[in-house]
């Protein structure tokens, strides 16, 4: 998809006008968990790497699209958090994912400069 919002805002409503649960009823506190599945972790037993499953993170950074372009109105912070996570882990994230999701916080919250 090309990286503009209103594609993005039409994709999500038509989601809704056909009544497609995209969220299975999740805040974005809870979509953190499966953001986190897509990095690598390290055996100690093993002393090897343990590859993420990037996939259902990218699946998830979607669903964080979703709930900004729908009107989310809970914690601002969980949602600056995650937004952080998938802007900053470029090697499980794409381009075009990591600025979606900036643009698509930034449509919803204003960053201060804090």
């Amino acid at each position: 998809m090309p990286p503009d919002l209103k594609d993005y805002q039409s994709l999500c409503e038509s989601f809704r006008a056909s009544e497609v649960d995209v969220l299975q009823g999740r805040q974005v506190r809870d979509l953190m968990s499966d953001l986190r599945r897509g990095k690598e972790d390290w055996d100690l037993d093993g002393g090897r790497r343990i590859a993420g499953c990037k996939t259902i993170a990218r699946d998830t950074a979607f669903q964080l699209i979703y709930a900004f372009v729908q009107g989310y109105n809970g914690d601002g912070n969980a949602a600056y958090n995650a937004t952080v996570f998938v802007v900053s882990h470029f090697r499980i994230f794409g381009h075009r994912i990591r600025k979606m999701v900036r643009v698509a916080f930034e449509y919803k919250f204003t960053p201060s400069v804090r």
